[in-house]
């Protein structure tokens, strides 16, 4: 099933999916705009905690360090149909 994810850009490692659940499973969206909506609410609300001095790490983020991408995912049934057993 086509999905896309949300990539940040790394100084050393380079593009990477990094955004997990709260179980530590990948995060994908159904839709691009549902991802880029994403990116640009969590760097507004980051930005806004550093402006307000309620972030310890105290950069702004960009939005140009994230990225979305098409991605192929399959699901558990998917993967399980294939396995041999």
């Amino acid at each position: 099933m086509i999905k896309y994810q949300v990539e940040e850009d790394f100084l050393c490692g380079g593009w990477e999916n990094v955004e997990t659940d709260g179980d530590g499973n990948k995060v994908y969206y159904d839709t691009e705009q549902e991802a880029q909506d994403n990116i640009n609410q969590f760097v507004k609300e980051w930005n806004d905690d550093v402006d307000n001095g309620n972030n310890e790490h105290g950069d702004h983020y960009d939005v140009d360090n994230f990225r979305v991408i098409k991605v192929e995912v399959k699901s558990w049934h998917q993967y399980n149909s294939y396995r041999s057993i």
